[in-house]
């Protein structure tokens, strides 16, 4: 028998279709007898095809399902979270937007697992993760996690004061009167220790030096290679609002991210290489965002980084970046905040998370904004983008979408 790849992904999805559907599909009805069949002297009757089903996509295209993402930030979990009803809560609402189990694909969350230092929201979100995981049928296998403001350790011995202001120190030092005070060259680093307990559970390492707190995590299965980077390095009790990137860390990720490219074969996709998605917690543009954001432009130049997930500032954001010389184009989806307090939050906006949708061919994404408006309510969809975004009219939809530039070959 002589068999054609594609056509046997249509013969087994043609298989599933319904007795009364098969019917409209006899072009690919009699491809499939002919590609499954020994040859006979006898050829198939034609069929002309329905005029109604003239315009119908292929029955692989009605069947194939997106690549799915679970974006979650900013869960601020604390003693007093009640995990049981935060994962009740977004069950349901995950049973409602995808009423398959399995259908998710992937879980990103962008940072401050807990609330301001608490020695219980690690646990709590542990527990939380676990149930999610158990009920999308994943493993921690299927996570990228980058950390947040929140999920370092702030009060401690991490500290070291100087007379004048150093010049060789490591991370952020602020003048205090008539002395510098900044991290630690080794004890700074020790504010991460619980976050690094924490993530070790979910098989994970983060390490104790800032120039490799960066990593790649590939999923070739979806052509798919995620850039995380922790932009929380600086921050201690000195300056409580010192984010950035470690350009030695940006270094590091774009060798490690170039090496796996070629190891793990992502090079023979059609589109050249992985769809690359940069992960960090603090936001590239508007109010309260990084200071130094050049690395982006690096990280978009010499990986052609495809787009941009990130928390912090518990509110959507959206953007298109261009670079002033080269016109590349980057987008940025800002998640808001899954469990932060109202009083947390910017005015009127609630609590967010987004279910991010990729085509298989890589050429769009959507983009699904879900909202909880109080820490009782259920989650509804966030109808406040224009039809605009999918079609010419002024109707509001819960999700937005964007085409991805088709790759080229880097030179």
């Amino acid at each position: 028998q002589c068999h054609s790849p594609q056509i046997l992904v249509a013969e087994e999805t043609f298989k599933l279709l319904p007795q009364a559907e098969k019917r409209h599909y006899p072009a690919r009805n009699k491809k499939i007898r002919a590609h499954t069949s020994v040859a006979s002297a006898t050829p198939a009757p034609k069929r002309r095809a329905s005029p109604a089903r003239a315009t119908l996509p292929p029955v692989t295209a009605l069947h194939e399902e997106p690549i799915r993402i679970l974006h979650l930030s900013d869960l601020h979990f604390d003693r007093d979270t009640n995990v049981q009803s935060h994962i009740h809560a977004l069950k349901q609402d995950l049973l409602k937007k995808v009423p398959k189990p399995g259908k998710v694909d992937l879980v990103v969350i962008s940072g401050d697992f807990r609330n301001k230092g608490c020695e219980n929201g690690f646990a709590k979100a542990e527990q939380f993760i676990n149930q999610l995981l158990k009920h999308l049928v994943l493993t921690a296998d299927n996570c990228v996690f980058v950390p947040g403001n929140h999920d370092l350790a702030v009060d401690g011995d991490f500290y070291q004061v100087h007379r004048n202001e150093p010049a060789d120190a490591v991370g952020c030092h602020v003048k205090c009167g008539e002395v510098w005070v900044g991290l630690h060259q080794e004890r700074g680093k020790e504010r991460w220790s619980a976050y690094r307990a924490f993530v070790e559970k979910f098989g994970f390492i983060f390490a104790s030096e800032y120039n490799t707190q960066c990593e790649t995590r590939d999923f070739p299965a979806f052509g798919i290679q995620f850039i995380c980077l922790n932009s929380c390095w600086m921050i201690g009790i000195q300056n409580l609002k010192a984010s950035g990137v470690s350009a030695d860390a940006v270094v590091e990720v774009t060798e490690r991210a170039q090496a796996n490219e070629a190891a793990l074969g992502h090079g023979s996709s059609k589109r050249g290489r992985p769809l690359r998605i940069g992960v960090w917690h603090h936001a590239v543009e508007g109010k309260e965002a990084m200071k130094d954001v050049a690395f982006v432009t690096r990280l978009r130049e010499n990986l052609a980084l495809d787009f941009v997930l990130h928390g912090d500032v518990h509110e959507i954001r959206r953007a298109l970046l261009t670079h002033n010389v080269s016109d590349a184009e980057l987008r940025v989806i800002g998640c808001g905040a899954l469990g932060a307090k109202a009083e947390a939050r910017p005015e009127s906006m609630p609590q967010i998370y987004n279910i991010i949708e990729i085509d298989r061919e890589h050429a769009g994404v959507t983009v699904h904004v879900r909202q909880k408006k109080s820490a009782d309510d259920i989650w509804t969809s966030f109808a406040e983008f224009l039809e605009g975004d999918h079609g010419s009219d002024d109707t509001k939809r819960g999700s937005y979408h964007f085409h991805l530039p088709a790759k080229k070959p880097r030179p």
